[in-house]
């Protein structure tokens, strides 16, 4: 099936991680959370013995943006771990869709709703919670009932070779109990350069052709 084929391009830190389906998955794009921010993309995934839901975070590099680099990027997470860290930060993204799977694991959803999770105090929100909306309390209800694990999959713009330099070198650094919710081991990325590849290779003419209507305004 393609679509594991596609989920085989993403990189894991430590062991390789068997993202596989075994029948058609419930997609959700962009789907909102509330507090726990919008997902660019969320599958849900029957792999026969096990389900799984797969997030999926994508930052671009536009042709008059400056230079987006993941080890950029990390490094204002961190630094901003003294002060305040921005709720687009890709790896703030990351962790607050990991904040709520946890979440969701220890807490009934209305609990979640009303009383929510504590965060500390470099987040924008001490508390966060998934409030009273009903289409965001439906997402948070198929998560719940359809996931027994859960991975974070960044598509980002730099090279292959970068962003496995950065895996090695600089991904470990997060993980509790310096960041509460947060276990690296179920975060992998992707670059945008091999998904293009992927569909060329693949035959996929409509997601080529979007590939370059968009030109320079993606990596």
């Amino acid at each position: 099936m393609i679509l594991n084929q596609f989920l085989s391009l993403a990189e894991f830190q430590c062991s390789e991680k068997n993202l596989q389906l075994s029948n058609d998955p419930i997609m959700l794009l962009e789907h909102s959370f509330s507090d726990f921010g919008d997902a660019d993309a969320v599958l849900l995934i029957d792999s026969g013995n096990s389900r799984q839901s797969i997030f999926f975070e994508a930052k671009v590099k536009t042709s008059l943006g400056k230079l987006w680099s993941i080890s950029k990027e990390f490094e204002r997470f961190e630094k901003g771990m003294s002060s305040k860290v921005s709720s687009s930060n890709l790896f703030m993204q990351l962790y607050l869709k990991q904040a709520l799977m946890e979440g969701l694991q220890k807490m009934e959803i209305r609990r979640l709703q009303s009383e929510g999770i504590p965060f500390p105090a470099w987040s924008s929100k001490r508390c966060r919670k998934l409030g009273k909306n009903e289409v965001v309390k439906r997402g948070a209800e198929l998560l719940k009932s359809g996931s027994s694990s859960s991975h974070y999959v960044a598509i980002v713009p730099d090279e292959a070779r970068i962003v496995r330099q950065f895996i090695k070198r600089d991904l470990g650094k997060l993980r509790a109990p310096r960041l509460e919710y947060c276990n690296t081991d179920h975060w992998g990325f992707m670059t945008w350069k091999s998904i293009r590849d992927f569909c060329q290779n693949s035959g996929l003419e409509q997601t080529e052709r979007a590939f370059k209507h968009n030109e320079g305004q993606i990596y």
